[in-house]
């Protein structure tokens, strides 16, 4: 949403992996940083999202959808980079 109703047609973006303008920042901490940010000019505007559910993600991808880049950063990252989801039959 925040894509297809500012992102792109307020700002002009078309590109959030490649736009210079576009800077990502993980963790709620980050929001402070953020607003930082935005208070010494660095940036004219930011925005704070909450994080995707797994269980929206597991729809999202049952239905072959695509999410946002950088939509799944998932905390704490498991060791061996790898989640296993059991298929059902």
């Amino acid at each position: 949403m925040l894509f297809d109703l500012v992102l792109n047609p307020i700002l002009g973006i078309e590109d959030l992996r490649n736009d210079s303008r576009i800077a990502y920042s993980y963790g709620q901490t980050d929001l402070l940083r953020i607003k930082d940010r935005v208070d010494k000019n660095e940036f004219a505007v930011g925005f704070g999202l909450f994080p995707a559910t797994v269980e929206q993600m597991k729809s999202i991808a049952d239905e072959s959808l695509i999410m946002p880049p950088k939509s799944t950063y998932i905390r704490p990252k498991l060791p061996s980079g790898l989640t296993i989801y059991e298929f059902e039959s």
